[in-house]
């Protein structure tokens, strides 16, 4: 089986959280998040490509009763716009949804644990976004044959 590399997101109206990992050694690890404003799609896009990524696993948010939500309806439109500037890029990966429930509250958890390194700016300053990405991401790594 090919090694596949994939962009995980955590789509928030002021930041994107991003993680890469791959299909061989299924890790998630975290990249530094982006600010969310007109640049991020086509920084996002030129990233998928210029690291050959086959897919970009976009997090899916619900209600714990697994409902659609606003942050839901916001990441559709987000994708979609995600979309042109890939198109734009000739990126020929796809775009996937994983489920995100309680990613940012498990992101919290983790990063709260490391009691060593944790610093009460990693809540506001993209860290925990990024983490959110990971668990996104990761979970999609662990769901592949």
């Amino acid at each position: 089986m090919a090694v596949k590399r994939y962009l995980g997101l955590d789509v928030g109206e002021k930041r994107i959280g991003m993680a890469w990992g791959d299909n061989d050694v299924r890790i998630a690890s975290p990249l530094n998040a982006v600010v969310n404003d007109g640049s991020a799609y086509d920084f996002i896009a030129t990233l998928a490509w210029s690291m050959g990524a086959s897919g970009i696993v976009v997090g899916r948010p619900r209600d714990t009763k697994g409902d659609l939500t606003a942050q839901t309806l916001y990441t559709e439109e987000f994708t979609g716009e995600l979309r042109k500037a890939l198109k734009r890029r000739k990126y020929k990966g796809e775009i996937i949804h994983q489920d995100e429930s309680l990613t940012s509250v498990i992101a919290e958890k983790r990063l709260k644990a490391d009691k060593k390194h944790f610093k009460p700016s990693m809540l506001t300053d993209g860290t925990l976004d990024s983490e959110a990405a990971t668990i996104i991401l990761g979970d999609f790594l662990e769901g592949l044959k």
